[in-house]
């Protein structure tokens, strides 16, 4: 009997990696697809100079790390030096917090040139919110 569970434990265990993988896969997803939905706002905003709007979008521990006038001022100098926002593609994304944090990864070309954008969202139901970004431009900084 014991020798027939031994057998049995290690096709137990990969069914139920098997589920936990595709359950969080699929959440991911879902979250994945929420992320972009945003992204797309951030950058519809930040092309017709809605830096007001990106202000508060924010979540509040961003709000609370730096001021409106803080972001709206980086937000203004970014859209000078670089140009507006021609096209962005997906690089990768991951999932932190039991799915409350997802960070991702995009390559985005402005009027400028290419940078790599950092998005860090909040997941709130179907709804994820900026919780932080980093944008880096090697090629655009010459």
């Amino acid at each position: 009997m014991k020798t027939r569970i031994t057998n049995i434990l290690p096709g137990l265990i990969a069914v139920m990696i098997l589920c936990i993988a595709v359950w969080g896969c699929r959440g991911s997803q879902d979250q994945l697809g929420a992320a972009d939905r945003a992204i797309s706002d951030i950058h519809s905003n930040y092309n017709n100079d809605k830096f007001e709007e990106l202000a508060e979008q924010r979540d509040q521990k961003m709000k609370d790390t730096e001021t409106a006038d803080d972001y709206i001022a980086t937000l203004r100098s970014v859209k000078a030096r670089y140009g507006a926002v021609k096209s962005s593609a997906y690089i990768s994304s991951k999932s932190s917090d039991l799915g409350e944090k997802l960070n991702v990864v995009r390559e985005t070309t402005f009027e400028k040139g290419t940078a790599q954008e950092r998005f860090l969202f909040k997941m709130q139901g179907d709804q994820a919110v900026l919780l932080g970004y980093v944008i880096s431009a090697k090629d655009l900084l010459k």
